[in-house]
C-alpha cells in the first residue's frame, strides 16, 4: 500500500514529506532480525554501543583510531575516539552528485536523469 500511497502524492507533497518526515521514516522502515536485536542490545547494556543524535562536525585519523567532534541535538559539543564510524543514513540518492560510474555513464547517455522528488532516477523511453 505505501508505494500507492506515494505514488499517488504530488511532487511538492513527496518533497514536503521528505523534508520533514524522511529521518524518521528511514530509521522505522527497516527491520531487523531478533538475533541481531538481542546483540545490539547487549552491546548497548555493556557500554560497547551508544546512539547518539548528533551531527558530525569533523573526523580526522588519529594513531590507529578516529577522533570525531560532534554536535548533539541538545546542543552539546563532544568529541569521541572510536575505532568505527558507520554512516547510518543510507546510499547518496542524488544521481548528480554520485561518483558512481554506472550512473554517470547511463546519464550522459541519456537513459536515466534525476526524479524530480531527487530520490533516485527515472528511465527515458525513446
Amino acid at each position: 500500500h505505501i508505494s500507492k500511497i506515494w505514488k499517488s502524492w504530488e511532487t511538492k507533497d513527496q518533497l514536503r514529506f521528505l523534508r520533514h518526515v524522511r529521518p524518521f521514516w528511514e530509521s522505522f522502515r527497516h527491520r531487523i532480525p531478533l538475533e541481531s536485536m538481542e546483540m545490539i542490545s547487549d552491546w548497548v547494556n555493556t557500554g560497547k554501543l551508544k546512539f547518539i543524535r548528533a551531527r558530525i562536525q569533523k573526523v580526522h585519523l588519529q594513531d590507529e583510531s578516529l577522533k570525531v567532534s560532534i554536535n548533539t541535538t541538545k546542543g552539546q559539543q563532544l568529541d569521541y575516539e572510536v575505532d568505527r564510524l558507520i554512516n547510518c543514513t543510507g546510499p547518496d540518492t542524488q544521481l548528480k552528485e554520485s561518483k558512481n560510474n554506472l550512473y554517470t555513464n547511463l546519464i550522459k547517455k541519456g537513459y536515466i536523469r534525476n526524479s524530480e522528488n531527487g530520490i533516485g532516477f527515472k528511465t527515458l523511453s525513446g
